[in-house]
């Protein structure tokens, strides 16, 4: 067996590629072939990173909440107060036995055509201790219907007494529909001021719609000494309980051509009231009963209220060695005498007879009006 090796150079790229070829001369025909090495395949390239995954969009932005309409305003209607002003007696009958307390009312109605709407209301200052008013809130209201506010009175007053510069409460109720309606409440015991004059009689028995009776006395004093008036005259006012028929006894008695001081007191003009006149002896004091043996009985049987228990014991009225005329003229001797208070705390004052020519001071009164 002959071998032959050959070598060729074939130039390329610059590889070497060496091919051997061989001869075999064996058995079989005689042929012979040549055998090339198997060349290994170049490696396949690496294949690129796949571009990184794109990221995932945002999420999209909540829809917008459809827009609502308001609630339509409730179509507005009116109130209205039963009352602009309302007076209560102080609940104090350790103090007198006339001072109940009775509580008292004030109706709130819709005047309107429509539902009123959560009403409600507010008080100013702040109730006394003792105070109340019910219920909490009056709610809706129907059209044509009513809120029925009850005010029940504990035993201090609004105002301190004696204090001649008093604040009433303010009550102001309003419903969410409707505008404010206002009412002033003053709770009320001896000594108070109210309507220009200090409290010393008190009538709880007047219907619990309205306000209070009562009586009050003048601030101060009328001016000056005074005579009575009518000396030689028998006036017919000899009333020891009723002050109001005697001045107007008196007054008539008169006329204008004679000065006596009731016309003094029916002439007053005080915070707007008019209606003062010369108390009675008994609405001056009860010590008329023991010194000039009258009777200072009420209609309830009772002795009525008066000044000197009310007012000068507790020292509201606190002038000493003081006379006030009355209106009250003697049974004995009506046209020449009067009767007259000498006021005095402690000892307490008296009650007297005198001429009526004579000079003291005097005190108006008035009933208090709703």
């Amino acid at each position: 067996m002959v071998r032959r090796h050959l070598r060729f150079r074939l130039r390329g790229t610059g590889g070497v590629l060496a091919a051997l070829f061989i001869t075999a001369c064996g058995g079989g025909s005689g042929g012979g072939g040549i055998a090339f090495p198997t060349i290994p395949a170049a490696p396949a390239p690496a294949p690129a990173p796949a571009p990184p995954a794109p990221a995932p969009p945002p999420p999209a932005p909540p829809a917008p909440a459809p827009a609502t309409e308001p609630p339509p305003a409730p179509t507005p209607t009116t109130l209205s107060s039963s009352v602009s002003k309302l007076a209560l007696s102080v609940n104090a009958p350790s103090v007198n036995a006339a001072l109940t307390g009775t509580p008292r009312t004030i109706t709130i109605a819709n005047t309107g055509l429509y539902e009123a709407k959560a009403v409600t209301y507010s008080v100013s200052p702040a109730l006394p201790a003792g105070t109340t008013i019910t219920p909490a809130a009056c709610g809706p209201i129907a059209a044509g219907s009513t809120c029925v506010l009850t005010v029940a009175p504990g035993a201090t007053p609004t105002a301190a007494p004696s204090d001649t510069a008093p604040t009433p409460l303010v009550l102001t109720v309003q419903g969410e529909n409707t505008a404010a309606v206002t009412s002033t409440i003053s709770i009320l015991g001896y000594g108070s001021v109210y309507q220009s004059g200090y409290l010393f009689a008190v009538d709880d028995t007047t219907p619990p719609t309205g306000s209070i009776g009562g009586k009050v006395a003048a601030l101060s004093t009328n001016s000056g000494f005074q005579s009575f008036g009518g000396i030689g005259i028998n006036t017919g006012g000899q009333s020891s309980t009723d002050g109001a028929s005697n001045t107007a006894a008196i007054v008539a008695a008169l006329g204008t051509s004679q000065g006596s001081l009731a016309r003094t007191c029916t002439e007053k003009i005080d915070g707007r009231y008019t209606n003062w006149y010369l108390p009675a002896i008994c609405e001056l004091s009860s010590t008329a009963v023991v010194d000039l043996g009258v009777s200072c009985n009420g209609s309830t049987g009772g002795a009525i209220q008066n000044v000197d228990a009310n007012l000068v014991a507790n020292g509201i009225i606190d002038q000493l060695q003081i006379y006030y005329w009355s209106s009250t003229e003697p049974a004995l001797d009506p046209a020449n005498s009067a009767y007259v208070y000498f006021v005095r705390k402690s000892p307490r004052g008296f009650s007297i007879e005198q001429p009526k020519n004579f000079n003291f001071w005097s005190r108006c009164i008035r009933a208090i009006t709703n």
